[in-house]
C-alpha cells in the first residue's frame, strides 16, 4: 500500500500546477489527457522543481517562487474563479496534506534535534489550521503543497528511524494512506482524468463522423477514440468489434496529426 500512496503523491505534486491553471478557465473536457499530450505531440515538461533529497524549497521572495512552467506552486487568491469545482478541489486537497503534515510531525518528528534542518516540517499546530484559507502562510504550508507532498512522501517511504524523524507506522500509517488516496482521486476528478467519455469538438478527419474519447481511470495511456460512422469511414485505424474505426496506443499519433492538420487549414 505504501507504494501506492508514494506514487500518488508524486501524481500529486506532478499534476499540482494544471490543477491551479484550471482554476482560472471555464470548465470544459481536456484532449488528449496532459499525460497522454507527451506521446503525441512529443513535448517534454520537465518537473520543477526537481526532486534533489527531499526536495527541499527555498520560498525566498514570493515573486521568486518556484514555478512548474509558468504556473505558481502556491495556490492564491482567486476572487472570480472560473472553475469553482477546481478551486474547491485545490482548497480540501492542501488543507487535507497540510493537515497529515503536521499530524506526522507532531507524532513523529523531533523536538530537539536539527531545528535548522530543511527537512523539518515547521507545523501549524491543529488550532491554526483554517481550511477556508486559499494561503496557508503558518509554518511549513507557506512553502505550498509541493513541499508537503515531498515531506510526506518521504516519511512513507521512510524504513529506518533518524536523528530527526521516527517511522510512520500503525494507524498513522494508515490514516496517511487513506488521506492520500483521497486526495488524488479529488484531483483526478477535477481535472477530467478519472475515467469518462468525452465527444470531441474535432470530427473525424476522413470521413467527417463524430469522434468519441474514452479514457481508463489511473492509465491515459489506455485512451482510445472511436468514429461513429461505422464501417464507412475511410480513416486507416482497425474497426472495433462494432466495425467503428478506433485509435489507441500509437495509432493515436497519426489521428492527432490528422486533427492537428485539419485544424491549421481550417
Amino acid at each position: 500500500m505504501t507504494d501506492t500512496a508514494v506514487q500518488q503523491l508524486r501524481d500529486i505534486r506532478e499534476q499540482w500546477g494544471d490543477l491551479l491553471t484550471a482554476i482560472a478557465r471555464p470548465p470544459a473536457p481536456e484532449w488528449p489527457p496532459r499525460e497522454l499530450r507527451h506521446s503525441l505531440d512529443g513535448d517534454d515538461t520537465t518537473e520543477w522543481p526537481p526532486r534533489h533529497g527531499r526536495g527541499y524549497i527555498d520560498p525566498g521572495d514570493p515573486a521568486d517562487r518556484p514555478r512548474i512552467g509558468r504556473l505558481p506552486l502556491v495556490l492564491r487568491q482567486h476572487p472570480a474563479p472560473a472553475n469553482l469545482d477546481a478551486l474547491d478541489a485545490a482548497l480540501s486537497i492542501e488543507a487535507d496534506l497540510f493537515d497529515l503534515a503536521d499530524r506526522i510531525a507532531a507524532a513523529h518528528q523531533s523536538t530537539t534535534v536539527g531545528r535548522d534542518d530543511p527537512d523539518r516540517w515547521h507545523y501549524a499546530g491543529l488550532r491554526h489550521l483554517d481550511r477556508r484559507a486559499p494561503i496557508a502562510t503558518a509554518g511549513s504550508r507557506a512553502l505550498g503543497l509541493h513541499w508537503a507532498a515531498c515531506w510526506i512522501e518521504d516519511r512513507l517511504d521512510q524504513t529506518e528511524p533518524t536523528d530527526l524523524h521516527g517511522v510512520v507506522r500503525g494507524v498513522l500509517r494508515d490514516h496517511a494512506e487513506r488521506v492520500t488516496a483521497q486526495a488524488h482521486t479529488t484531483l483526478a476528478r477535477a481535472l477530467g482524468r478519472d475515467g469518462r467519455t468525452t465527444v470531441l469538438a474535432d470530427l473525424c478527419p476522413w470521413c467527417g463522423g463524430e469522434l468519441t474519447a474514452r479514457t481508463t481511470s489511473g492509465d491515459p495511456m489506455a485512451a482510445t477514440i472511436t468514429c461513429g460512422s461505422g464501417p464507412m469511414c475511410t480513416a486507416p485505424a482497425p474497426y472495433d468489434d462494432r466495425a467503428r474505426r478506433t485509435w489507441h496506443g500509437r495509432d493515436l499519433v497519426q489521428l492527432y496529426g490528422a486533427l492537428s492538420a485539419a485544424r491549421s487549414a481550417a
